[in-house]
């Protein structure tokens, strides 16, 4: 990486509230950046919404709007503010652009562009708004924002698989960056919380799931399998940590089932709490990029059914989860043959897979590509 005095800035557009904690991932993701940036001494300007400008170390925050009600009308104002002038970026910027929307903005700059996907946009928006505005995404800006992307980084080998397959003429810009996770957030004794654990009640086995409730997730697909399994272990409770547009379907389903517990969102740390008190975690995405709970549930010793989405084929092996299919039935199968696992192994091994999915490693490569990209056009 250069020497203090040359180092570049890392710009990074997003829609966060830096005074205003949330458990997404991919604020997740930029909250570990930063702190890994203000460690290396390396500059780094959030333009986020919020009221209030801050410095922290090499960190600056400075927000473009109070708030935004959705990420398009964020854009549009970043992109308002960028053409009159009204913001400047500092010398020798890179901007750091999440996903191919965030690169819109900066389309008549001269900085140089890095985009980290962290999924392919298309198949979740095909699912969430439909195909019409799927196919406007992709004819209107898709294209171009790989384009003047001076490098592709995904966070998965299916992501970069993706864009290979639907842009060749990029595949020389594309490198793979696994998305990690902080080992020191996640909880150092396997045995839950006392108090966690009993308000949990006393049915097992206990299926979990944490995360967005968007309909990529499979909601209805987790149900029905569980209602599968409840013939047989008629005990069996479901966990749902979260919030989303399939809120209110999930606690009219659960009105009528009440071995289903809608957790709500919860602060990360009660969330690995409910891990560690829990049997299994379930996810039954029809799409995902990683997902960053696959990882902490490896880290946590706690074993995982998963389809075949995002870094499940990569991380999952017999000892600690089981690849689900898309069925009900077999996804039930598969639930039951993850609660036989050997829970001291799966701990075990989890500890010994941190080190390989420290975000350390992450912002090392993500850092780096950033600096080199500033070089690269200068």
């Amino acid at each position: 990486m250069a020497g203090p005095k040359n180092r570049p800035t890392v710009v990074i557009p997003t829609t966060m509230d830096w005074d205003v904690v949330r458990e997404g991932g991919t604020e997740t993701f930029v909250r570990a950046l930063a702190a890994e940036a203000r460690h290396r001494s390396l500059p780094l300007v959030l333009l986020s919404t919020g009221t209030r400008p801050s410095m922290d170390g090499s960190v600056e925050v400075r927000p473009v709007m109070d708030r935004a009600r959705t990420e398009l009308a964020y854009i549009r104002r970043l992109r308002t503010a960028l053409r009159r002038g009204e913001l400047a970026l500092p010398p020798r910027s890179v901007v750091l652009a999440n996903a191919e929307h965030y690169v819109w903005p900066f389309l008549t700059t001269p900085v140089p562009i890095v985009l980290y996907s962290h999924g392919a946009v298309p198949p979740t928006l095909r699912t969430t708004r439909g195909r019409a505005k799927t196919f406007l995404f992709e004819t209107a800006l898709e294209r171009r924002a790989l384009a003047v992307a001076s490098r592709i980084a995904v966070v998965s080998r299916g992501t970069g698989d993706y864009y290979r397959g639907k842009f060749p003429a990029f595949a020389g810009k594309i490198v793979e960056i696994p998305l990690g996770i902080e080992p020191a957030a996640l909880p150092q004794d396997r045995q839950p919380s006392p108090a966690v654990d009993a308000g949990l009640g006393p049915g097992r086995p206990r299926i979990l799931l944490a995360g967005r409730l968007s309909p990529e997730k499979g909601l209805p697909l987790l149900l029905a399998a569980c209602d599968e399994l409840r013939d047989r272990s008629p005990a069996l409770q479901l966990l749902v940590a979260g919030d989303g547009p399939m809120a209110a379907w999930l606690r009219r389903e659960a009105s009528t089932r009440p071995w289903v517990h809608c957790l709500g969102r919860l602060p990360r740390p009660q969330v690995f709490q409910v891990m560690l008190a829990s049997d299994v975690l379930a996810i039954a995405s029809s799409y995902e990029s990683g997902p960053l709970v696959l990882l902490e549930a490896i880290g946590l010793g706690l074993p995982v059914v998963s389809t075949r989405v995002g870094r499940a084929e990569e991380l999952i092996t017999d000892a600690n989860g089981v690849l689900a299919p898309a069925d009900a039935i077999g996804y039930a199968k598969a639930i039951a043959q993850a609660l036989l696992l050997d829970r001291d192994v799966t701990w075990r091994q989890g500890r010994e897979a941190l080190a390989k999915m420290d975000f350390t490693r992450t912002a090392d490569a993500l850092l780096g590509l950033l600096v080199a990209a500033v070089g690269a056009s200068t």
